[in-house]
């Protein structure tokens, strides 16, 4: 066997690699994901700047292989603009248009604290009464059910926080609880997935979003937070 079966080995941890990070790409780039200034960087790092296929422009901190910019859901792809390590290069790199202003201070702004989603579970005792003098009104269609209940909020732009109860039983923060982006009409692809319950501390938008889903959850005094 000699050099074979190292050799073997460090070709599968090669694959296995490519698969992963093939995988993550591949999320990122889902037909609604929104990825503005995905990370923020200091002073001598460099960023990878691409411009979605949707729209808007997102960063990575190495450089994307073309299959990592194809879009599987519509056959479309991404662009590579350039790599920058600084607000300067990146002014000249992408011009000085209002939406090329606002990502490129974002991505060079100080980071905020990371957040994680909160969980909650609905009080004993919760009546329809109490619901609906928390605003909650009669409701449609709710996935595959008809909904007894029903509130919208809204969080950050066109991302709403829908909440309905088909009963007061049985009821939990995941399967009655949607976080929808209103641009694409799908749930908020980030919010969901890899990023539910984990700590998300270099990705601003969403970022805002949890920060505010946290916050309006939190008002709802029927609910009670999952520790």
């Amino acid at each position: 066997m000699g050099l074979m079966y190292p050799l073997i080995r460090l070709v599968g941890m090669i694959q296995t690699l490519k698969l992963y990070r093939r995988s993550l790409t591949s999320y990122m780039n889902m037909c609604g994901y929104r990825c503005v200034g995905k990370i923020q960087i200091s002073k001598g790092d460099i960023m990878y700047i691409y411009e979605s296929h949707m729209e808007g422009y997102y960063t990575s901190d190495f450089q994307l292989d073309y299959d990592d910019l194809y879009c599987e859901q519509c056959g479309d792809s991404d662009t590579y603009i350039g790599e920058v390590n600084n607000k300067k290069e990146a002014k000249r790199l992408l011009g000085y248009g209002e939406c090329e202003k606002e990502f490129i201070d974002k991505i060079f702004s100080p980071k905020e604290p990371s957040i994680r989603i909160n969980r909650y579970k609905m009080k004993p005792d919760t009546t329809d009464a109490i619901l609906m003098s928390a605003g909650f009104r009669d409701g449609g269609s709710w996935i595959k059910d008809d909904c007894k209940l029903f509130k919208s909020i809204s969080l950050v732009g066109e991302i709403e926080l829908n909440i309905g109860f088909i009963s007061t039983e049985g009821w939990n923060d995941f399967d009655y609880v949607l976080v929808f982006d209103d641009d694409f009409g799908q749930p908020y692809t980030a919010f969901y997935g890899y990023n539910y319950g984990k700590e998300i501390g270099d990705f601003r938008f969403l970022q805002k979003v949890i920060r505010r889903y946290n916050e309006e959850m939190d008002k709802l005094d029927f609910l009670e937070k999952v520790e």
